[in-house]
């Protein structure tokens, strides 16, 4: 209003507006007390990327992956015979740069391959950082399961390919372990710590290559150990009877046994 036409008095409610009243204590006027919160706004979210990405590479990190894996997961138990793969990423070779070429050369190495991998993912996958020299790439979906080991192929190709880190060329490889639902796991515990355990497989077996997870191997070994025993170990060959002593140092009771009888 103009200053001939105030209201009589005014008053400042909660939203802070403020309203003019008449002489009969009726609103006459009402200003709205608009406040730009777009920098609010804007520092909210980059508070909330900070929390689901990764500093160093800008990846999703093991929360934003965490919540997508259990979403991935949602989806697929709807959606019966549908299947998606995980792959578990391990750079060899990584300790070698980052020791002899210092911290800052490790650091420009992972966003090199942060960059590499990126750029070869199609539109629904999703690639996360989990820290150090470990990524998870979610393949989803997976027609074929032959898909997964071609990705796994590919991811190694690309990297190793020579890399710059300034003035110094490093050469990398990478150890893949492959988990596909639901053959594989049907949780995302289940998922993660059937590629992890691949992928120290793909280590053990020379790196720089992929490995399958095999869950069904540990649901198998009592039967298959009660079943070798009873027939005599002279029905083991010198293969199947490493494997099987192996696997029997790493139970509970083998390294309790030997505890009491070789002390």
């Amino acid at each position: 209003p103009y200053a001939n036409e105030l209201p009589e008095k005014d008053v400042v409610d909660e939203s802070g507006g403020v309203k003019w009243f008449g002489e009969e204590n009726e609103v006459r006027d009402y200003i709205e007390d608009l406040h730009d919160i777009t920098d609010q706004k804007r520092e909210e979210e980059h508070i909330r990327h900070q929390a689901l990405h990764d500093e160093l590479t800008g990846l999703p990190n093991r929360a934003y992956l965490d919540h997508h894996l259990q979403l991935t997961l949602n989806r697929r138990r709807q959606a019966d015979g549908e299947r998606f793969a995980l792959l578990f990423l391990d750079l060899d070779r990584f300790k070698q740069v980052n020791d002899s070429l210092g911290h800052q050369a490790g650091d420009l190495l992972l966003q090199q391959t942060s960059q590499r991998l990126s750029q070869n993912l199609r539109r629904d996958d999703l690639l996360a950082r989990l820290g150090g020299d470990e990524f998870i790439l979610l393949l989803d979906p997976l027609q074929h399961r032959d898909n997964a080991a071609k990705v796994a192929a590919h991811i190694r190709d690309i990297l190793n390919a020579p890399f710059q880190i300034n003035e110094h060329v490093a050469h990398i490889g990478v150890s893949i372990g492959i988990a596909i639902y639901p053959e594989h796991g049907s949780t995302a515990e289940e998922l993660l710590k059937a590629a992890d355990a691949a992928m120290y497989a793909a280590k053990k077996a020379g790196r720089n290559n992929w490995h399958f997870a095999h869950r069904t191997e540990d649901a198998q070994l009592p039967s298959l150990t009660r079943r070798q025993l009873s027939g005599g170990l002279d029905t083991l060959t010198p293969t199947r009877l490493a494997s099987f002593c192996e696997t029997m140092d790493e139970t509970p009771f083998y390294r309790y046994h030997a505890a009491l009888t070789h002390p």
